[in-house]
């Protein structure tokens, strides 16, 4: 059996082969969600663009992510990828309008045009939109998503790929699913990585249901972000080499084979507790009760005197925050979180046990019981 291997290996493997030799797969659409993390610089974000194996590495912002930088400079040298066009590149964080979006328009001759979906960055307010997904539709970058999709529909010809990573994925299935019929007509397939779902009421739409099979929805064993909100049930589990769910969520560890990323049958039951815990949470707050929890939360968060600090730091000083919240929303974020914990213990001792919560207390007494009795007659 070959080896698994990686994105990089990938690369390096089959980078000679155009997309003529070997169509567009998952592992393709990995890459360029990867991708859409990085600044490409400033010709990357005009409308003319800039050829990947044009792009000089000293003319490019200082690199988040060494690992992506290197995967960048790795695709340029390769056949497969050197002469894709990138352009329209934008990157939309503003902390007053609750919005954190950023997307590039990829080219590929003889293949169509690819809109890579760029997933949460580190700051406070990309992670406070997503969380807002939970009682708010559209957040702010749903509506950008869809936006930046007509006006590249508008001004390219032919198919079309979206993609994504983790909120990316969301906001590819999202702009699909709102777009017209003619440019859904024209959309091939939806990647979305690890990405978490989608509101009752776009899950419902006729836009959702037209793109439905053309959905590659994939996450890996010890998925979270991929199973929140209404996830595409025909998802695909792919193996991850790291053991912990925050690590799996990073595209760099999920295993490669050949032109495929390699399936597991299963998530890990650690992800099943937190799946149902999660689902099961949401159902019973209702929208203004999650919208109260995420805004206390993250006005926290968001503390001016903690800016410059870690999220470490960050959480801290909201805990100490907490304090200073009027007795009545100190009283219901307790609430909601004592909810979250309860419901976490059931679901735990239940898909640990295979039984209900109830009936486990209940053989723990009697087994409790039976020992107590046996231990009278012996005396």
């Amino acid at each position: 059996m070959a080896e698994q291997t990686g994105v990089m290996d990938y690369l390096a493997w089959r980078g000679d082969l155009t997309f003529e030799r070997d169509p567009w797969n998952a592992v393709d659409g990995v890459l360029l969600s990867i991708l859409a993390y990085e600044d490409l610089g400033d010709a990357a974000a005009s409308e003319e663009g800039i050829r990947l194996h044009l792009i000089q590495p000293d003319t490019l912002p200082p690199a988040s992510h060494e690992r992506r930088r290197e995967m960048l400079l790795a695709m340029a040298q390769t056949e497969r990828f050197r002469n894709m066009l990138v352009y329209r590149q934008v990157n939309d964080v503003d902390p007053e309008r609750d919005i954190q979006f950023s997307a590039v328009t990829c080219e590929i001759p003889g293949l169509g045009t690819i809109i890579a979906y760029r997933g949460t960055d580190k700051t406070v307010v990309g992670w406070k939109e997503d969380f807002m997904m939970s009682y708010e539709s559209p957040v702010p970058a749903q509506s950008a998503a869809l936006e930046y999709l007509n006006l590249t529909a508008s001004r390219t010809r032919g198919p079309m790929y979206l993609v994504g990573h983790s909120k990316g994925g969301n906001l590819a299935l999202y702009a699909a699913s709102h777009a017209q019929t003619d440019i859904r007509q024209r959309i091939v397939s939806i990647g979305s990585y690890d990405g978490p779902g989608l509101d009752d009421e776009t899950i419902a739409s006729e836009g959702y249901l037209d793109i439905q099979p053309r959905i590659q929805s994939m996450i890996p064993q010890g998925s979270i972000v991929g199973q929140l909100m209404n996830y595409t049930p025909n998802y695909t589990i792919v193996h991850s080499s790291s053991l912990g769910w925050i690590s799996q969520h990073d595209l760099f560890s999920w295993a490669v084979l050949g032109n495929h990323l390699v399936q597991e049958n299963e998530t890990t039951k650690t992800s099943q507790i937190m799946d149902q815990t999660v689902h099961e949470w949401l159902k019973s707050c209702s929208a203004e009760d999650r919208r109260t929890f995420i805004e206390v939360a993250f006005s926290m968060l968001e503390d001016k005197e903690t800016e410059e600090k870690d999220m470490n730091s960050r959480l801290q000083g909201a805990l100490a925050s907490l304090k200073s919240i009027d007795a009545e929303t100190r009283k219901t974020m307790s609430q909601l979180f004592k909810k979250l914990l309860s419901i976490g213990a059931s679901r735990y001792v239940e898909t640990m046990f295979q039984k209900p919560l109830s009936q486990v207390a209940g053989d723990l007494l009697s087994r409790l019981y039976n020992n107590k009795e046996e231990s009278t007659h012996e005396s």
